[in-house]
Order: C-alpha cells, then sequence, then structure tokens
C-alpha cells in the first residue's frame, strides 16, 4: 500500500450487525468514499470520524471507486478491516451539520437537566457539600452559578468591564480597585481578564525567545550558504582558467575534481535555497517586531480601566471587520470555483469538484456569518471576552487569511481563462489549482489555543 500524507490507519472488528458505520460518496458523485454515519458503540472512540475520508480497505484502494464498488469491498472484507483513512474538515463539517440533532440528544444523556453545558464549560461536585459546580476552561476559574442560565450578549450590547461569575470589583482605603473571586475566597490586583492577558504575554515571551533562537540560526545558515556560494563560484573561475594536469601524483584523486557542470549545478542549488531562507527570514523578521510590539503594546495593561476597554472595543470591531472582508472573499472563490465546476462537468477532467480538491470551506449565508461576527469577541464559549492581546494576534492572522484569499482569486482567474481555451491538457491546471493552501480561511482556528494561533501566525508564508 503507498503512504499518502496526512492519512492514519485504523482497525475495526465486525460485529453482528456490521462494521459500525455507513458511507457516502463514490466516482459517480463526484467526492470520495467517506464517512457518513458511526455506530459509536461499535466503533472505538476518536478512531473514525465523520467525513473522514476511506482511502483503502485491507490494502485495496478506493480512490476511483463508484459507491458500489467502496460497498462490496466493506461488506467482504472479513472479520477484521484495516482501514487507510484522511481527515476532511470540509467534509465533516457537512455530516456534523446533518447529525447534530443525534449528537445533542446523546450529548443530552451526560448532562443534567437544562441543556448540554457551554463550550468551555465543565460541571464538577463538591464532595464536602455535594454542590455542582461549574469550571471554565479557557478562564481557568470555577463559580457555583450554573452557566446555562445567562445568555450571551453582541458586541454592541456588552459590558466590558463585566466580570466573570462569582467575582466582585472593590476600593481598598487608598481607593485602589482590587478584585475579589468570592468562590475561592481569594484578592487579585488584575482582573480575571488582565490575568489571562499577562498570562498570554508571559507565553507570548518565552514563545519569542524560541522563535528568535530559529531566526537566528537561519541567519547563520544564511550566512553559511553565501560563503559556500563564493567559495563555489571562485573554483567555477579557477576551473575556466587553466585546465587541471592530469600526471601520476594526481590519477588516483581525478574522482576528486568537480566538473565544471557540476559546480555550476551546485551554484544554482546554493542560490535556490539562499534565496528561499532569505524569503523567510524577512517574513520571520516583520512577524516576530509585530509580536514584540503586541508585548510592548499589551504588558503594562490594566484590563479594568476605562481605556483599555475603549481598546477592546477597537479590536473587536476590527475583529469582525477583517472577518467580514475573508467571508467576501471566500464568497468570490466559491463563484470561481463554480465556473471551474461546470468546465468540469461539461470536459469530465477530473473525478472530484474543484472545491472539495482544494478543501474550500463551505459556503455560508450572510445571516449565519453575520451572527458570528457578532461573536468574535468572545471566546468559544460565548460568556467570557477575549484579551485585547489575542484579538490583535487574530485580526492579524485573518489579514493573512485576507491576502492569501485575494491571491488565489486571482490566480484562479488567470486559471479560468486558460482552461475556456484548454479542452484536453488539464493537467497544469490542476496542478495550478493545489499551487494555494486554503486551510487559512476556516474557522476552527479561532477556537485553538494562544499557543496554537501563535505557531499559525509565525508559521504563515508571506
Amino acid at each position: 500500500m503507498h503512504s499518502v500524507r496526512g492519512a492514519k490507519l485504523v482497525t475495526v472488528q465486525r460485529k453482528k450487525g456490521g462494521l459500525g458505520f455507513s458511507v457516502k460518496g463514490g466516482k459517480e458523485h463526484g467526492i470520495p468514499i467517506v464517512v457518513s454515519f458511526i455506530q459509536t458503540d461499535c466503533v472505538p472512540a476518536n478512531e473514525l470520524r465523520l467525513g473522514d475520508e476511506i482511502i483503502a480497505v485491507n490494502g485495496e484502494s478506493l480512490q476511483g471507486a463508484t459507491h458500489s464498488e467502496a460497498v462490496h469491498k466493506l461488506k467482504y472484507a472479513g472479520p477484521t478491516v484495516t482501514l487507510l483513512i484522511r481527515s476532511n474538515q470540509t467534509l465533516e463539517d457537512v455530516f456534523l451539520t446533518g447529525s447534530s440533532q443525534q449528537q445533542q440528544k446523546d450529548s443530552n444523556t451526560d448532562t443534567p437537566r437544562g441543556g448540554p453545558m457551554p463550550q468551555g464549560w465543565t460541571q464538577k461536585i463538591d464532595h464536602k457539600t455535594g454542590r455542582p459546580y461549574y469550571e471554565n476552561h479557557y478562564t481557568e476559574t470555577a463559580t457555583w452559578k450554573d452557566p446555562r442560565i445567562l445568555q450571551p450578549v453582541p458586541l454592541d450590547a456588552f459590558n466590558w468591564s463585566e466580570l466573570p461569575l462569582g467575582w466582585e470589583r472593590l476600593l481598598d482605603n487608598q481607593g485602589d480597585i482590587y478584585f475579589v473571586n468570592h468562590d475561592t475566597r481569594t484578592t487579585h490586583w488584575d482582573s480575571p481578564r488582565g490575568m489571562r492577558q499577562q498570562k498570554q504575554l508571559k507565553e507570548l515571551n518565552a514563545f519569542l525567545e524560541l522563535a528568535n533562537d530559529k531566526h537566528k540560526k537561519d541567519l547563520e545558515d544564511l550566512r553559511q550558504k553565501r560563503t559556500s556560494l563564493l567559495a563555489k563560484t571562485q573554483q567555477l573561475d579557477d576551473s575556466h582558467s587553466h585546465t587541471i594536469p592530469l600526471d601520476q601524483s594526481n590519477v588516483e584523486d581525478e574522482h576528486t575534481w568537480d566538473s565544471p557542470s557540476d559546480i555550476t549545478d551546485d551554484i544554482m542549488t546554493l542560490n535556490e535555497e539562499i534565496e528561499a531562507l532569505d524569503t523567510r527570514i524577512s517574513s520571520s523578521a516583520a512577524r516576530l517586531g509585530f509580536l514584540d510590539k503586541v508585548v510592548k503594546n499589551r504588558l503594562y495593561e490594566d484590563m479594568g480601566e476605562r481605556d483599555e476597554h475603549e481598546s477592546s472595543i477597537k479590536l473587536s470591531r476590527a475583529l469582525a471587520s477583517v472577518y467580514g472582508e475573508c467571508k467576501g472573499m471566500e464568497t468570490k472563490l466559491h463563484c470561481i470555483a463554480a465556473k471551474f465546476e461546470t468546465l468540469r462537468k461539461q470536459y469530465n477532467f477530473t473525478d472530484a469538484p474543484i472545491a472539495y480538491m482544494v478543501q474550500l470551506p463551505p459556503l455560508r449565508g450572510p445571516e449565519e456569518v453575520g451572527n458570528n461576527m457578532q461573536w468574535l469577541h468572545l471566546l468559544p464559549d460565548r460568556l467570557t471576552a477575549k484579551t485585547n492581546c489575542e484579538m490583535e494576534l487574530e485580526v492579524a492572522i485573518l489579514k493573512d487569511c485576507c491576502r492569501h484569499a485575494d491571491e488565489l482569486h486571482k490566480h484562479w482567474t488567470v486559471l479560468h481563462k486558460e482552461a475556456l481555451g484548454c479542452h484536453g491538457n488539464w493537467e497544469p491546471l490542476l496542478d495550478g489549482l493545489a499551487q494555494f493552501d486554503l486551510s487559512p480561511l476556516q474557522d476552527h482556528w479561532m477556537q485553538a489555543s494562544f499557543r496554537e494561533k501563535l505557531d499559525k501566525f509565525i508559521s504563515t508564508e508571506d
């Protein structure tokens, strides 16, 4: 079996009722064979997910197979079935949407009356009193009050000075503000949001230290490559200026002398490596400079003061604005992808839809996009505000996303014009379609940890 990037092997035991999952797709539908339903008591947890693409069954490829061929291979694969699967976030979203009611039904069996807990919250029991309490994993706080009784507030009505459940703002004898956590019976000079930002800044400083070390290593590598390039260039000049005599003393060492063509190849390779490294260093320097500026902007920010609340409002509105730009570019990409799809069906030049081939996120309606924009300043639990540090980082990432989408749209427009006059040779066009990575257009990274967002930002190529 050939190795496939991003794929993994999963072993499923056949039970009396079957393998415990269903599939959809096939060559005739223009999409690969994907998992469409999972019976959780039959398939090991976290092994198989809705939307996973099944590449092979017991070593037999399903790529290009029809639906009936895939079902036949799965049906007669024996009692122990080894699947080669690859996660597909786009198709996972599609099938998760279709199964959301069943998932909610399943989750309600594990939660008390009143519905499932908001994302980021966990209900626990205090063993001393027997009372339930609630932990917020984002703020790392706990409270006796059930977060399900609260409703999220959109940006325009959000009170940035509001504290999480169980917290209170007080004044000491000198008139200085301090904060009390009644659930843990502790006092703090910083607000809960301010403490979270200080923790993020420490994480950011540690990240910057590692990233700067890597940057210095790249600079040293670049210096060495340039030194090697100069030596190779000098060696090429020497080889052109005189011929090395071939006598008895150097016959045995004849193979150690590089020919001019070999030296030229080495020079070309070094030039390419230097150019790529130079680009990476320039991009890295710019991004490190931005992160350093974030630290300086936010280091002494008191998240309980009015000026910082105004800064939060500005950042959250900037976040919503650039998010809207990204979604607008995403719509343009769907339009040009639809044009490619017309050509695909007309000339039958590929088995899969263009939007699937480049993992273009599903198109959302204006109402859903607008609703998402209202909550961007809140953490996934929709009850706790993000820090200014985190929102500033997200704005920068979304600006990169928007720029990438714009570049891709221009590239696709050129390819489409070429495709209109090309009825048979589609390979160069397919290669061009896969040139750009569309993963930054996915929304899932916005629910990632702060460190994951830092990694995403620093690894984005200009």
